[in-house]
């Protein structure tokens, strides 16, 4: 039971696929506590989906990639995949993936 209301979280996008992993770690260690529960309890698994919090991060990742940026300008789709894990390195896995996706997006068109 425990088990689907993790896996929906994540479909629901309420936690990415790392958190979920924290998550479902502690389940194990504590079989009767509801996922939610564990969320509630750790700050350290809030997930950041505040577009002033990732920003800043995506900001960042783009002054520290000048090549990754003209490699996503002249056509190489792996450029773009590298910027999103930067940026998810940065926030520890925490960002909507999503939001920097779109965030991500909207700024290399604005570079062009």
């Amino acid at each position: 039971m425990h088990i689907g209301k993790l896996v929906s979280m994540i479909e629901k996008g309420i936690i990415t696929g790392k958190i979920a992993k924290s998550i479902a770690d502690l389940m194990v260690l504590h079989p009767l506590k509801d996922p939610e529960e564990i969320l509630r309890e750790n700050p350290d698994f809030q997930p950041i989906d505040a577009t002033t919090q990732i920003d800043p991060l995506v900001d960042q990742v783009l002054a520290a990639h000048p090549q990754s940026i003209r490699d996503y300008h002249a056509g190489k789709g792996r450029a773009f995949d590298f910027l999103v894990g930067q940026v998810m390195k940065l926030c520890k896995g925490k960002a909507s993936p999503n939001i920097v996706n779109e965030l991500l997006s909207n700024k290399l068109k604005k570079l062009s």
